[in-house]
């Protein structure tokens, strides 16, 4: 049995507040290697993501947000 350290973190998402952008950027973290989970509220912009942090961190996960454009932060 894998060994994980799941953790749930809660990031706005400037500029993400609707499905047409949405839901690429749900499609591009799910296929990055630790995520598990992404969901997300477009009326607040916030994106819940779930992730094995021995996998990926929280940085990487910001980062690659800001690499399409869109400025991730915690709340």
């Amino acid at each position: 049995m894998k060994d994980t350290t799941l953790k749930i973190e809660q990031l706005t998402c400037e500029g993400c507040n609707c499905g047409h952008c949405g839901g690429p950027i749900i499609i591009m973290l799910k296929s990055m290697y630790g995520i598990e989970s992404v969901s997300t509220d477009f009326d607040l912009d916030l994106a819940f993501i779930k992730y094995d942090e021995k996998e990926i961190t929280e940085r990487e996960i910001i980062e690659r947000l800001g690499s399409r454009g869109y400025q991730a932060k915690r709340p």
